[in-house]
């Protein structure tokens, strides 16, 4: 199967540079047309020949019932002998065409060998150059396969380096497990006699400091009391102790009175009353007795007017 596949594509194949070849020459023909004349047999050969290929053209087109086995049906009821009929110059101008259609496939092979082999095809013979275009399938066979070895490169390097990318990401893994044990085995160790070398430090800082503070402390009293204040304060140190001393003596009579005051009793609370209802007595009656000498000097300067 795969071999009558094969041939059948080949055969396509050739077919299809057959006819490209031939509507190229067309092209050709028309665009040479337009810069000059062509003379009669040229352009009756080149006509016929556009002819033929559109009658082969529209036969391709002629069955298009889809199911097999149908009614044989056809494009506008046409038949492909009726197209071929008017191809009775077939066999004229295929005689000049053919040697023409080699030429240019042969040219075209050259040039596509000699594009695949640049550095070999320097010699100037058409046969040697056409002896290498015939070998132009194994070269492009072999360009394949360097192509497709190259495109697996690209794969295998994608997978080295995905390979690599999962080796590093392990690596890292067992770096980090490593450092992780590293740290809680030896710096945690390490930490424990770091923190008492620290506290120490700070003790003795602070105690330091402590002792700076006394020696500023110190200092400060010496600058505040100097000898004549400390002279001055004395003198008022003592001034207050015997302020002090007379008042604890007139506090202790004070307690010694009222003691004897609260000794006797009640009867001193109405001796006190009665002492303060005679003394407020005396003082109305010394009141009215000046009140009464006014109004008689008053009375007597009225007598002597």
């Amino acid at each position: 199967v795969n071999d009558a596949l094969r041939q059948e594509k080949l055969q396509y194949l050739q077919a299809k540079v057959v006819y490209e070849e031939l509507k190229d020459i067309l092209l050709d023909y028309e665009i040479s047309r337009l810069d000059h004349e062509v003379d009669g047999p040229s352009a009756q050969t080149y006509q016929a020949m556009k002819e033929a290929l559109t009658s082969a053209e529209a036969v391709d087109y002629l069955d298009f019932n889809p199911e097999v086995g149908g009614l044989d049906v056809t494009l506008l009821g046409l038949k492909a002998d009726q197209l071929h009929k008017n191809d009775a110059h077939k066999m004229v101008f295929q005689q000049g065409l053919i040697p023409e259609l080699e030429n240019r496939l042969k040219s075209k092979c050259e040039q596509v060998a000699q594009y695949h082999q640049t550095a070999k095809s320097k010699e100037k013979d058409s046969k040697f150059a056409f002896a290498k275009a015939t070998q132009l399938p194994s070269i492009i066979e072999a360009e394949k396969l360097c192509l497709q070895e190259d495109k697996k490169q690209p794969r295998a390097h994608r997978m080295s380096k995905s390979t690599q990318h999962v080796q590093y990401y392990q690596t890292l893994v067992r770096s980090l497990e490593v450092s992780e044990k590293l740290i809680t085995e030896y710096k945690l160790e390490w930490q424990k006699k770091y923190d008492e070398i620290t506290s120490d430090w700070l003790a003795a800082k602070c105690h330091a400091m402590c002792l700076k503070i006394r020696v500023l402390q110190n200092q400060m009293l010496c600058d505040t009391y100097t000898p004549e204040s400390v002279c001055a304060l004395k003198q008022i140190r003592q001034s207050l102790q015997t302020k002090e001393n007379d008042t604890k003596k007139e506090l202790h009579r004070v307690t010694q009175s009222l003691k004897a005051y609260k000794s006797i009793g009640m009867g001193f609370d109405d001796l006190v009353q009665l002492y303060s209802d005679i003394t407020a007595e005396i003082d109305n009656k010394k009141w009215a007795l000046t009140e009464l000498r006014h109004s008689d000097n008053n009375d007597l300067n009225d007598l002597w007017k």
